[in-house]
């Protein structure tokens, strides 16, 4: 069951398109031609972007864990959760646009 549930999450994470939008637009902004090994600064990049990634991931699973206490989620946590995914990624892209 649980290897179910990860790589369901995999598959999501893989094909979600802001992973994308992000690594095509935001990431190549810090590397710099001029250091040189361009391919070796997107993968180093990149790296660090997928092992935070999962570090916060991990530390919302463990939380979850922790804090459920063996209850099932109720429906309206997820709606509220997804408001508040939402709202983050509307607030990020703002500063985004207002930043450039």
């Amino acid at each position: 069951m649980w290897r179910r549930i990860f790589l369901d999450a995999v598959v999501l994470n893989i094909l979600n398109p802001k992973t994308a939008v992000f690594f095509l637009a935001f990431l190549p902004q810090f590397v710099h031609p001029a250091a040189g090994g361009t391919t070796v600064q997107l993968l180093v990049l990149g790296g660090v972007y997928i092992g935070l990634g999962v570090l916060s991931d991990t530390a919302y699973a463990f939380a979850q864990v922790c804090f459920s206490q063996d209850r099932l989620p109720e429906p309206e946590a997820a709606v509220d959760g997804a408001w508040c995914q939402g709202l983050e990624d509307s607030g990020a892209a703002l500063t985004s646009v207002v930043q450039q």
